[in-house]
């Protein structure tokens, strides 16, 4: 059985790069289909598509914590979590 429906505790929320904001493990997998070529070769996407895998396989708790968390640290990897710096304006 498949758990793919399953909603993380909060939403994931880059505030820049190729993934939309997401809810749920079918959200997540569907944001995996935005990164650019290349990038699930890199460690830190590995584990988070080994880690969201696993969750929609088991729909363990445990395991959609875990997924969240590795999907929440690859993309702060890429430096996706905090919003682009403004220039500041002249006094």
């Amino acid at each position: 059985m498949e758990y793919w429906h399953k909603c993380f505790k909060y939403p994931i929320t880059p505030k820049r790069g190729p993934m939309p904001q997401m809810f749920s493990l079918i959200d997540a997998k569907r944001a995996f289909l935005e990164l650019p070529q290349g990038f699930l070769r890199r460690p830190h996407w590995l584990r988070a598509g080994h880690a969201l895998l696993t969750a929609s396989q088991t729909g363990r708790l445990i395991d959609i914590q875990w997924a969240f968390d590795t999907i929440v640290a690859a993309v702060d990897e890429e430096g996706w979590l905090t919003a682009p710096r403004q220039p500041r304006r002249g006094r």
